[in-house]
């Protein structure tokens, strides 16, 4: 959020950033798909748990399309 950016308090936070979980070529396309969360690979039923994105796969897919057409 911008208001936090120029928050006096998170100038020590400012440079932090925590590498996050990557998916594959592969993996992108078949949540693009609408591939049913139960029949996607176990890694990227996994990486989707971990990532705390499981419970919105069924908006997933319309809203990264709605980003790569952006």
């Amino acid at each position: 959020m911008i208001c936090q950016k120029v928050c006096p308090l998170n100038r020590e936070h400012r440079d932090w950033i925590e590498q996050g979980l990557e998916f594959t070529e592969e993996e992108t396309k078949l949540i693009l798909e609408d591939i049913p969360f139960e029949e996607l690979p176990f890694i990227t039923k996994t990486k989707l748990i971990e990532s705390e994105l499981a419970e919105y796969i069924k908006s997933l897919s319309r809203n990264l399309r709605a980003l790569i057409q952006k």
